[in-house]
């Protein structure tokens, strides 16, 4: 997919030494540092918008927000709004109104899911002009970057997870830079899932990027930056 045809693409992790971003419970992302949460704000508030899958948000009960006066002060500057769109995709439609981020102020959400899977969530939202559902026939990644960038004129997308979402991104290349947090643990696990998922097949064609910018902090976490290699 072109990149005059999408949002340009911001993937960002932790992982562990052994390649895992989770636990094979999917548990919330605690294996890193106060650091790491810190890199984590300010690579979101690059972002015109936040994308996460359901079992994404349910993990890691997250807020989906920037959160921090200096970091919105700058969006502004740049002309962008002082907290990114909060995007959430769940082909099925199951949207828990129940989750943290319906329940902290931010931007303005965004819930993306098939054609007619509305209906299992819509009911706990009709009363809210800050939710608005974004049904897409047959859901893949081409058309909700397509979609996001043509509808909701989002240029900048930031990725936070979950495997199956960065995968499908990836997919079809369109993944244009990488943050790493690698934490120095290792907690295994044959179910715990990686960049790509748990298992599976290759991805269509390898993705390469080069190595912008690393920093090791006193607790020995890597933070690395990585360009796709067509970028560099």
């Amino acid at each position: 997919m072109k990149l005059s045809d999408r949002p340009r693409v911001i993937a960002n992790f932790a992982m562990s030494l052994d390649g895992k971003i989770s636990t094979r419970n999917h548990t919330p992302s605690d294996f890193t540092s106060e650091d790491d949460k810190k890199s984590l704000k300010r690579i979101r508030a690059l972002g015109d918008g936040l994308i996460v899958g359901r079992k994404t948000v349910t993990a890691d009960r997250m807020s989906m927000r920037v959160g921090d006066k200096n970091l919105s002060q700058e969006r502004i500057l740049r002309g962008q709004s002082p907290e990114p769109l909060r995007i959430i995709v769940s082909s099925a439609g199951f949207f828990d109104p129940r989750w943290k981020v319906f329940h902290t102020a931010g931007g303005k959400i965004l819930l993306i899911c098939e054609k007619g899977a509305k209906e299992k969530s819509a009911k706990y939202f009709y009363k809210r002009n800050d939710v608005e559902f974004v049904e897409i026939q047959k859901i893949n990644a081409s058309k909700i970057l397509k979609k996001l960038k043509d509808d909701y004129g989002i240029g900048i997308l930031v990725c936070e997870g979950g495997a199956a979402l960065f995968r499908s991104f990836a997919e079809i290349g369109a993944v244009d830079e990488l943050y790493l947090t690698l934490a120095p643990c290792v907690f295994g696990g044959e179910n715990a899932p990686t960049l790509t998922g748990i298992g599976g097949d290759y991805l269509p064609r390898k993705l390469r990027f080069c190595l912008q910018s690393f920093f090791m902090t006193d607790r020995g976490e890597f933070f690395l930056h990585y360009l796709s290699l067509n970028k560099c």
